[in-house]
């Protein structure tokens, strides 16, 4: 929430470039500070860096249960927000200027829209840690299986997606692979495998 605070100033011109640019930075930085703080670990003594190792990859097994029910909160509320901004977000589906025709005050909902995504981020990040790829994997795939513009439709599609996923990647690191392994790592390698196919998708077009 702080960095994204921190790039209230140049927001409009983010803005402007549409939310794939936004994404795309977004899952730039994010990267490019994983790997610097990869990097400040391997400085420090191997007994500390694996403590501090297990506590940065997310776990639905050591979920901070100090932060639950504020999280619970948080979420609900967003959550709303979005629902009540299904009729804004389903004008958003056709492009920047019928939007502003059809009387809506683009970058200003766009900014409040922006928030409460950052704030559902930031909250779940809290919860049971980072997790590259998840919500761009979930939506794209709501995108993808259902023909629809309404987002009270697309939102549950990928409610339920993001549920079985993560039920599913859960399964599998304790049955198949005994915990060897977190279910972020296999989240990020199906998530990485379907970034570069949509992108190879959109440089057919």
């Amino acid at each position: 929430c702080g960095f994204f605070f921190c790039l209230q100033p140049a927001l409009k011109k983010l803005l402007q470039q549409g939310f794939v640019f936004i994404l795309l930075i977004c899952m730039a930085l994010g990267t490019l500070f994983r790997s610097a703080s990869t990097f400040l670990q391997v400085l420090m003594d191997p007994n500390e860096y694996d403590k501090l190792q297990t506590k940065l990859f997310p776990s639905f097994q050591r979920i901070n249960m100090d932060i639950l029910s504020v999280a619970a909160i948080i979420i609900g509320l967003a959550g709303l927000y979005l629902l009540k901004k299904n009729a804004i977000l389903n004008v958003f589906h056709l492009d920047k200027k019928t939007a502003t025709i059809l009387g809506v005050e683009v970058e200003k909902e766009q900014k409040k829209i922006l928030w409460a995504i950052v704030l559902l981020t930031s909250t779940t990040t809290a919860l049971v840690g980072p997790m590259m790829f998840f919500g761009f994997m979930m939506s794209n795939l709501a995108y993808l299986l259902i023909k629809e513009y309404q987002h009270k439709w697309l939102f549950s599609v990928a409610i339920l997606l993001g549920f079985l996923s993560l039920t599913t990647g859960q399964m599998l690191v304790e049955r198949v692979f005994q915990l060897q392994i977190n279910v972020s790592m296999v989240i990020e390698l199906v998530g990485g495998l379907f970034f570069f196919y949509l992108l190879a998708k959109e440089v057919k077009r």
